[in-house]
């Protein structure tokens, strides 16, 4: 199993009621909980995502997206953690070693670190 089958595995379980469970995380910016879109559609977005490409998959790891929701874009990214969430993971490929952490922004809030 590649790494963007391991993503797109956790990625699919994204819901409401799994979003803190199976060893994944999910973290909201600011900047999208202001928007008041309907989290559990945001979620369901992400979960269905596959338009995956090589100016935005660079990696083939399916680790980073881009949508448009109710005329407001949306990205989200996965950062492999260590168990605790302290430190990068020492082998993103092990899944015991490993928390994946999904932070969901609004694309201008990357734009703007940049």
């Amino acid at each position: 199993m590649t790494i963007a089958d391991t993503n797109d595995a956790y990625r699919k379980l994204l819901t409401l009621e799994n979003r803190e469970r199976k060893g994944t995380r999910v973290r909201l910016t600011s900047g999208v909980l202001a928007t008041e879109l309907p989290i559990n559609k945001i979620l369901s977005r992400i979960a269905d995502f596959d338009d995956f490409n090589e100016q935005t998959d660079i990696d083939n790891e399916h680790a980073f997206g881009r949508f448009d929701l109710q005329g407001v874009d949306i990205c989200w990214n996965i950062d492999y953690f260590d168990k605790f969430q302290d430190n990068p993971s020492p082998d993103k490929y092990d899944k015991g070693k490993t928390c994946r952490v999904f932070t969901v922004m609004l694309c201008e809030e990357i734009q703007a670190q940049g």
